[in-house]
């Protein structure tokens, strides 16, 4: 630690009307189910606008009720129950104000000239307070607890207002930029589906509504347009024992075009992956979620990968299809066709009415596929593949930059390299 920094307590920072911290709202079920602010629940801490927009939300005239507990952008919030205790978010400029549950915490900074917003949201990411937590954090007789009296107790290492705000600003031009890099993905993901449904509207139709399809227009099953359908396999015994090789992608990881979950990775050694005679992933494979979930209901997601993102090698386990589309098909038609509503609905269906919910290979090969004309196929692969192409790209960077993120910051916390350095490396990266 420099000798300009210092060491402080939560409480005498609270004390002085530098920070506050608080917890969140106890809600009722009827308090539920309106239009008003959204709850946030710990499952919702990355912030992500598609989740937030289908989160529950209070009534509207609930909302002189809860105000105590509404969130200011600058908060850092913590998780303090269960086994995800620890785990933080940041509230960024631009979102409404929503309420905090009771798994969570927020802390606020009420003198921005003495403690930095920014530098608060990462040191909760850091080294010290991971330390403080791991004894802090007690157990009930259902789950580990982090009380606000436990918070209140936390010591911070303190730098001068001025290398507060620069550790801030360096580590978040990097979130900043992978924020830029979420949007692309999920934008091209929307666009692609508005595309699709645009060029190909008489095919849903007739699927959703029994609607008409032109003369040049043919029906036909998944099965007879796929030159590739297979899973993959694990090591008997599974996978835990593993901590390096090749990555083995499961179920959990099938979210969407270009997202991935590195906290989820799981290796299958170099050489069981160089035997594997099925599931090794070709870039621009469409990955379709094959079973699990709640028992009596099925949930399809359908993803893509390719580019090198997210690895140069990897595999799929039993849990997961990979599929290639065969001439005249694409594999971006092949994922947006799968990603439509009609077909999701359509294995949501198939996939539902058995004892384990999911999908076989008989099921998929059976589901529906309308061959549009030619030029059709071609006109919608010149627009979707490079932008397919450019989400791929952003997701590769984003992760690119997570790595050196995580590299900098205990660095930056602990004083190890000064902040102009750590900008040279941030301006190469950028």
């Amino acid at each position: 630690m420099r000798e300009s920094w210092r060491k402080d307590s939560f409480e005498n920072l609270i004390r002085d009307g530098i920070l506050e911290i608080g917890d969140g709202y106890r809600a009722k079920l009827d308090e539920l189910g309106g239009t008003g602010p959204v709850f946030l629940r710990a499952a919702l801490l990355d912030m992500s606008p598609e989740r937030l927009r289908t989160a529950e939300r209070f009534h509207d005239h609930l909302a002189s009720r809860v105000s105590m507990k509404l969130s200011q952008a600058g908060d850092t919030i913590v998780t303090t129950k269960g086994n995800s205790v620890g785990r933080t978010g940041y509230v960024p400029d631009g979102l409404p104000p929503f309420v905090y549950s009771p798994h969570l915490s927020y802390w606020r900074s009420k003198d921005p000239g003495k403690l930095s917003s920014g530098y608060i949201r990462y040191w909760a990411k850091g080294l010290e307070f991971a330390s403080q937590l791991s004894a802090l954090a007690h157990g009930t007789d259902m789950a580990p607890y982090l009380s606000l009296a436990d918070q209140r107790r936390l010591r911070i290492t303190l730098p001068t207002i001025s290398e507060q705000q620069a550790i801030a600003n360096v580590l978040g031009a990097l979130d900043d930029k992978i924020a830029v890099n979420e949007r692309i993905v999920g934008g091209v993901h929307e666009l692609g589906a508005a595309v699709f449904r645009a060029i190909f509207d008489d095919a849903l139709r007739f699927l959703a509504e029994n609607g008409s399809l032109g003369v040049e227009w043919r029906i036909r099953s998944l099965g007879e347009a796929i030159a590739v359908l297979e899973t993959g396999t694990r090591p008997r015994g599974g996978v835990g024992a593993y901590t390096a090789g090749v990555p083995s992608i499961g179920a959990e990881s099938i979210v969407q075009l270009a997202k991935f979950d590195y906290a989820k990775v799981k290796f299958v050694p170099d050489e069981f992956f160089a035997s594997m005679r099925r599931g090794v992933l070709e870039s621009h494979d469409i990955l379709l979620y094959k079973d699990g979930g709640r028992p009596g209901k099925f949930e399809p997601h359908v993803s893509m990968f390719g580019n090198g993102f997210p690895f140069e090698r990897a595999c799929i386990n039993e849990h997961v299809f990979r599929i290639r589309m065969s001439s005249p098909f694409t594999q971006a038609f092949g994922y947006y066709w799968l990603s439509s509503d009609p077909l999701m609905n359509e294995m949501r269906l198939r996939g539902t009415g058995v004892a384990v919910p999911g999908l076989n290979s008989t099921a998929v090969k059976e589901l529906p596929l309308i061959q549009p004309p030619t030029h059709l196929l071609e006109r919608f692969d010149r627009i979707a593949l490079p932008n397919v192409n450019r989400a791929l790209a952003a997701a590769a960077e984003s992760q690119r930059l997570a790595v050196l993120r995580e590299m900098l910051l205990p660095k930056l916390m602990s004083g190890e390299i000064r902040v102009r350095d750590a900008e040279r490396e941030v301006e190469k990266a950028l």
